[in-house]
């Protein structure tokens, strides 16, 4: 049957409800699928199976060149209904109205940038990725915590409740090992998970003290340095 729009689709949909009962992971599947031809990382929170609509609020990363492909694929979907796109510094936010008139919001990283800071490396990231229960690339646990507190706590928040109800959920001994070795790594001094999800400052301090070093940062710095000089220069040149 042809329709002029997706919206007749949507009216023939809502009124002939007994004829085509979508697929309830369908628009997960969609998007997993589109981002499966590039290399991506999906950020998840929750080792249960992919449920209806899963990925509604997850963060993706990807890089921004591969970004069309997947908006493209997504657009040509008969479950989607309409799409927002927002784009700004290292992001591509979608929000997905479906033909059932759900909201999906999802998130593209193509950066971990922070006002100016970048604090991971996301191609460490793509190398050390694992394919879950679902086939989905995730990453491992120790990046997922990374993740949580260096994007929370460089923007003055403590890791959500999600994350806090994945780590905890964790065993002890994985726990132990994960704070440990995050704590070695940024010289920061988190002595359980239940304090992950309290912002502090002085741990906030720590981390940009580690990140700033990274190499892209340096490089920024000496780029931000060298502009300052020149405009320095020419300012008194003007003087003069």
């Amino acid at each position: 049957m042809y329709f002029h729009s997706k919206v007749s689709r949507l009216n023939y949909l809502l009124t002939n409800s007994h004829v085509l009962v979508p697929n309830s992971n369908s628009i997960s599947n969609i998007l997993i699928s589109a981002c499966s031809n590039h290399p991506y990382v999906a950020f998840k929170y929750n080792k249960a199976p992919l449920a209806s609509y899963d990925m509604n609020g997850s963060s993706i990363l990807i890089s921004k060149v591969n970004m069309d492909e997947v908006i493209q694929r997504l657009s040509n979907s008969d479950m989607i209904l309409t799409m927002r796109i927002h784009e700004n510094k290292g992001k591509t936010k979608l929000e997905i109205r479906t033909i059932t008139n759900k909201l999906i919001k999802v998130q593209f990283i193509h950066e971990f940038l922070n006002k100016t800071l970048c604090y991971m490396d996301k191609n460490a990231l793509f190398e050390s990725r694992v394919r879950d229960d679902d086939g989905i690339f995730v990453p491992t646990d120790f990046k997922l915590l990374e993740y949580a507190l260096l994007n929370s706590f460089l923007n003055d928040q403590g890791i959500t409740e999600e994350q806090f109800d994945y780590f905890d959920s964790l065993n002890f001994k994985d726990k132990v090992d994960l704070i440990g070795t995050f704590n070695e790594i940024y010289n920061t001094n988190f002595p359980s998970v239940f304090l992950l999800s309290c912002f502090d400052e002085d741990e906030k301090y720590e981390m940009i003290k580690h990140v700033k070093v990274l190499p892209q940062n340096r490089l920024i710095n000496q780029m931000n340095v060298k502009m300052h000089t020149f405009f320095g220069y020419m300012k008194q040149a003007r003087i003069i």
